[in-house]
């Protein structure tokens, strides 16, 4: 019974002041943007047009010189470009402004 008891009490590391602070992350996890250029992709939007793009978002968020953006190597779902690699995690029809902040999680907090 006792090992019951400090097993369920383990867990309460936070002084119960602590416990509720937001759990919205505030920090940007993403360090590395690959934007794919190949033909299918460069078609639908992508290549060096969306990489501007990144960038752009970037520094309107401050955040140029936090993450890097380069292309990438075709992803193999050309169908559904254009295709984006954020840290290794791709994402599908990525075209305009707020595709971009919302796969980078930089939502606006309203």
């Amino acid at each position: 019974m006792l090992n019951a008891v400090v097993a369920a009490n383990a867990f309460s590391f936070l002084p119960a002041t602590q416990k509720n602070i937001s759990t919205k992350s505030t920090w940007l996890a993403a360090e590395n943007v690959e934007v794919c250029g190949f033909k299918d992709c460069r078609r639908a939007g992508g290549g060096a047009r969306l990489q501007k793009l990144v960038a752009e978002v970037l520094t309107e968020k401050g955040l140029e010189k936090s993450i890097t953006v380069e292309k990438c190597d075709c992803q193999g779902e050309c169908g559904y470009g254009p295709n984006v690699l954020v840290d290794g995690k791709l994402f599908n029809g990525i075209k305009a402004k707020d595709d971009i902040v919302k796969v980078l999680g930089l939502e606006d907090e309203q």
